[in-house]
């Protein structure tokens, strides 16, 4: 196990109310953030109340702008940093479709015309003068991003810094045109959305449902286990995913990479996520946890508790059973170009050792 830490100090960005709070969720309004855009299509509207009539459309067409302005406010203060992020996994996800030509085939695709001459020349003997697409030139990877919308993050001050980092991630795969990509969302055990499928294009309108699906406020009970839930969930929608996949010739086996942005902080029964995650991992895709550490008590600090015939026993620090192998504790988004990079970097290290 590899963790990668990143427990820079985080920079002074929020900006501090009267009463001493940090605004960092101040954006996510629940007035428009837990309204889906889709209701103003489902809006049921009686032909004779013209009042209620305007005033729906007027409601509709505010969530909308507001929608659409948060989304804006979010393109802007995350363009340097998705553009930074693009340039580094530029260099980690390397192309897996090919389509380029090269080669010294005795059939294919074109004619090599510098081989044309020495073809003749050799009396027709040297004839590996034709070019397959065979180098690869273009990414094909499948991308799933979950984020915790339980009300945690919005205890921890992370609500906010989820979003910045949600759109960081999916606007620099999206430059990079890395393949497809996917955005779910969970809290509340059996209440897993998906946000954003494999087949759409991550586009304005696309973002802005997105991120006004995101409440920060779904509860749950001890007695619940939403991440391994989750960990079922996406891996039954990966299996699907490469089940509808088509592989033309020249294709290498598809990529998957499944990144969860949460506050780290859960109660699930560890041994049965462990199990989770290797189910997972089994099928060579990868799973990186970006814990968000933004709240006045880091993940740093916290302990576990281990009790011993109903007495405590001993406290142990937090992250030392942390069930993920592959994480990032990240405390400033500044931080995350480099971090994630790094960590995707090992990763493909380890997959490429493990096949030699």
């Amino acid at each position: 196990e590899m963790p990668v830490e990143d427990i820079q100090e985080a920079h002074s960005k929020k900006e501090a109310v009267p009463d001493g709070h940090m605004d960092s969720v101040v954006s996510l309004k629940k007035s428009y953030m837990a309204l889906d855009l889709n209701h103003a299509s489902e809006l049921s509207i009686g032909g004779n109340e013209p009042g209620k009539v305007q005033n729906l459309v007027q409601q509709s067409n505010d969530m909308q702008m507001s929608a659409a302005a948060l989304w804006r406010k979010y393109e802007l203060r995350t363009s340097r940093l998705s553009q930074e992020l693009a340039e580094q996994l530029r260099l980690v996800m390397e192309p897996t479709l090919a389509g380029k030509l090269e080669g010294d085939y005795r059939t294919g695709k074109r004619i090599n015309m510098k081989k044309v001459i020495p073809y003749i020349a050799s009396h027709y003997r040297k004839d590996k003068i034709w070019l397959r697409r065979t180098k690869p030139n273009k990414r094909d990877y499948q991308v799933v991003i979950a984020v915790d919308d339980s009300r945690s993050m919005s205890e921890n001050c992370c609500g906010d810094f989820a979003i910045e980092a949600l759109v960081t991630v999916c606007r620099a795969l999206s430059q990079l045109e890395v393949g497809k990509l996917a955005v779910a969302s969970f809290g509340k055990q059996g209440n897993i959305k998906l946000l954003h499928d494999f087949e759409q294009p991550l586009t304005g309108e696309a973002g802005m449902k997105m991120i006004s699906s995101l409440t920060f406020n779904q509860e749950n009970t001890l007695r619940e286990e939403p991440m391994v839930d989750l960990l079922k969930y996406l891996n039954d929608m990966l299996d699907q995913a490469v089940a509808n996949a088509r592989l033309p010739s020249g294709k290498n086996p598809l990529q998957q990479l499944v990144l969860i942005i949460a506050d780290g902080r859960f109660h699930d029964n560890k041994e049965k996520l462990k199990r989770r995650i290797r189910d997972v991992l089994n099928r060579n895709c990868m799973v990186a946890f970006l814990v968000l550490d933004s709240g006045q008590e880091s993940i740093m600090e916290c302990k576990d508790y281990i009790f011993k015939n109903g007495l405590l026993e001993k406290a142990v620090p937090y992250l030392d059973s942390f069930p993920f192998p592959y994480y990032i504790v990240l405390r400033n988004i500044e931080a995350l170009p480099r971090t994630l990079a790094d960590l995707l970097r090992q990763w493909f290290e380890l997959m490429q050792h493990s096949r030699e």
